[in-house]
Parts: C-alpha cells; structure tokens; sequence
C-alpha cells in the first residue's frame, strides 16, 4: 500500500467514525446498520494495519497526514468506547440502552422480556373476558415470545462481530495510539529548525520596525526601553488573533517562553491545520520571544534541547499537559512506577483501583479495559496489557448509589476502598502539585 493509498483508506475511516454514534442507534434502533458499518470500519482497519507496522517518519508525512491521524485516533477512541460499553449487553440479548443514574444499579434495564411477562400478567387479571379471547391473547403471547427470543439470539450473535470488531480496531489504535505525541514532538522540532533558520530574519526585521516606530533618530543606539515598548504594544494587541491570544497567555516577565509550554502545544497540536498556519504562529511567536529577550537579557531564548534532556513520548490517553512537558512525563512515569510495585495478585492494590484514581485525578482520559491495558504496558513494557485487562475485569469496583461517581478521595468513609484510592493518590501528590 502506498501512501496516497493508506491516507485514501484513512480518510473513509474517517468518514465512517461519523455515521457510528451509538446514541443515536439507541433511538433509531437499527442496530443491524451499526454493526455492518462496523463491520465495513473493521475491513478498512485491516486494510491499514498492513502500513502501521512501517516506521511512519519514512513515509515523509505532511503536517497535514498527521492531523489526519490525530483526528482519526480521536474518532476511534470513541468508537471503542462505544463498543466496550455494548457488547456485554448485547451478548445478553438487550439492546445498549442509557443508564439512568437516579435508580438503584438493578433497576437501570429492564429487558424486553420482563416487560412481555408483566404484560401477560396484567391480561390474565382481567375479568370480564372469556375463554375464547383468552385463547387469542395466549397465542399473541406465544408469538411475542417467539419474536423476543430471536430477538435475544440476534443480538448475541451481534456481540460477537462487535468483540471481533473491537479487537480488530484494538490493534489499529495501538498502532496510531502515540499520534498525539508524535505530532508534538514533530511541531517541537519544526519549530527549532525555524529558529535556527530564520532567527537573523526576524530580528532584522523587528530592528526596522523599531527605527520606524518606537526610535527618534536613525544613529540612536537601541536600548532595552525601546525593545520593551515594542514588547508592550505586542501583547496589549487585541485584534482577535488566537495565535496572539495564546502566546498573551503563556508570557511570563519572569521566565523565557517556551515552546513545549502547554497551552502553545495544545494550540498547534489542536487548532493549526497548514504549514500556513504552523509557519506563521512561529514567525509571531519568535519575535515575542526576540523581543523578550532583548527586554531583560536575563532571559535567553529557548533554544533545541540536548539529546539528554529527551524523554519517552506518553501514550495518547495521557492528559496533554503531562504528555507535552518533559518534566511532569517523568514526573507521572516515576510515580506510577512505584504504584505498579504495590499492584498484583496477594496485593491490596489492583489496576481497577489504579484505573479509577488517573481517570479521576484527570492525569488519563476515560479508557476501556483494553485501552488502558495498553496504556499501562506502554509506559512500563515489563507488565503486559492483558494481565492488565484481566486484572481490572476480575476485580471490578462496587459503590453504593450514593458513592457512584464521587471523586474517591469524596467517597464515604465507610467505603474500605477510600484508603486504597487515597493512598494510590498520594504517589502521584509531586506530580499534582506540579501542575498547579
């Protein structure tokens, strides 16, 4: 396949993401069409999965094929979601319906033939009809039931393409899974390259701006006053430019700006969709930085890192914030390591537990099972991602109706798992108060 190729069958996939919203197959109730499009996601997945294993940067991808990407891993995270949250349901035979938080957790699904029982029950109890219409009403009944049984078969045996379909997207998914990543680590250097390129260029031009503006006589020698009035006038423009807005926002007096700065990254990662757009957000973001160096020439700008100060890119499910700074990624990586020595079969702690308290504490976004059986095997390789599943499968967290959905350090205090949460929590306290 070649790229043109793989970049055709990405965009359909795409395209394909959008027509699978399970909300909406809940109302409509056509829950056949669903897994056919699945089906037909599935065959597109394994049309790509013959690429994924080639090592992407060979493919001398544009900014533009990785947002592709990124959308895409975007579109199947939810996706898979969907299918986690179904397939269990439809393997019983009911149809995924919404969970409706103000009942006790037995009563949040009737199914579909507790009401035909309730149903007959109620025509057996009438009185004024005889035999005859009694008879009719028995032999709809018996109908009903037929019809509710194949009903039941059919949906298990749509459980079954839809675990199929799971897997099959499972394996795609890891393989784009570190798209997020990659595509900061992409712009980071992009960026640097553009420094190095084009420093002299912008700082030319910002002295010519200086003379024409904020300078009275052409043999004035420039000072940093007039660096920082033209400093000033930069970041009280409010024209309704995002890219100013957002270096605004990340601007410190005190230290240089940075381009792994969180809000930067999530700016280009998220909102820039050319090498248009990526190029001039450098440019803007330059002459700031020129700008603010020239101001107090204590601050240096930031220039490409060291090989030694790189770290290991974070999967996709980690938070960006923590993903885009090298600090807090070693920060969470050392932190979960020591959770990971306390987590295991004879242990108080297990993965369900550790699951809860990173989705809870926003360090991870919400994950299936599988997903954050990856999760974990991706930051920590030694531990395999189905250990992981099979350990968060088997132990399952139970909360009463008034513990259901608390943050666990808000859990009741007879709850015995609240010690267990906080003190998984308490190894990441660095790593929050970081983040501040």
């Amino acid at each position: 396949m070649t790229r043109e190729e793989y970049f055709d069958v990405i965009g359909v996939m795409q395209q394909c993401c959008s027509m699978l919203h399970i909300s909406e197959t809940r109302k409509r109730l056509d829950l056949a069409d669903w897994v056919e499009q699945m089906y037909y996601l599935c065959i597109l997945a394994e049309e790509a999965n013959k690429i994924i294993d080639v090592d992407r940067q060979s493919m001398q991808m544009s900014i533009e094929h990785w947002y592709a990407l990124s959308r895409l891993n975007s579109d199947l995270n939810e996706v898979t979601y969907d299918l986690f949250c179904v397939i269990p349901e439809m393997a019983e035979g009911m149809l995924p319906g919404d969970i409706i938080e103000e009942y006790d957790e037995d009563e949040w699904y009737e199914s579909k033939e507790n009401d035909y029982n309730r149903t007959m029950n109620d025509f057996k109890e009438v009185k004024f009809i005889g035999d005859d219409e009694k008879a009719i009403i028995e032999e709809a009944g018996a109908t009903v039931k037929n019809i509710l049984t194949e009903y039941r078969e059919t949906l298990a045996k749509f459980s079954a393409i839809a675990e199929r379909a799971d897997e099959v997207l499972a394996k795609f998914c890891n393989g784009i899974r570190n798209v997020d990543s990659e595509i900061a680590e992409y712009l980071t250097d992009r960026y640097y390259f553009f420094l190095e390129r084009k420093e002299a260029d912008v700082e030319e031009r910002l002295v010519t701006r200086l003379y024409e503006k904020y300078v009275d006589r052409l043999d004035e020698q420039l000072e940093p006053r007039h660096w920082a009035a033209m400093l000033k006038d930069y970041l009280t423009t409010n024209d309704g430019d995002a890219k100013k807005k957002v270096v605004k926002e990340s601007f410190s007096y005190s230290h240089a700006l940075d381009i792994s700065d969180y809000m930067i990254n999530h700016y280009l990662c998220k909102e820039c969709r050319s090498a248009q757009e990526i190029n001039e957000f450098f440019n803007y973001f330059l002459e700031v930085a020129i700008l603010q160096s020239k101001t107090r020439s204590d601050i240096k700008i930031i220039r490409r890192p060291t090989t030694e100060g790189k770290v290991e890119p974070l999967p996709s499910e980690v938070v960006d914030k923590i993903r885009d700074n090298a600090a807090l990624n070693r920060l969470f990586r050392e932190a979960l390591g020591r959770v990971a020595e306390n987590v295991g079969a004879g242990k108080t702690w297990k993965w369900s537990h550790v699951q809860k308290v990173l989705e809870d504490d926003k360090f991870i976004t919400k994950v299936t099972q599988t997903q954050f059986g990856r999760l974990i095997n991706g930051i920590l390789p030694d531990i395999k991602e189905e250990h992981v599943r099979q350990s968060v499968k088997n132990n399952p967290i139970s909360f009463t109706a008034k513990d259901r959905g608390c943050h666990y350090r808000e859990i009741s205090e007879t709850n015995t798992l609240r010690s267990v949460f906080i003190g998984i929590g308490d190894e990441f306290e660095e790593l929050r108060n970081a983040m501040k």
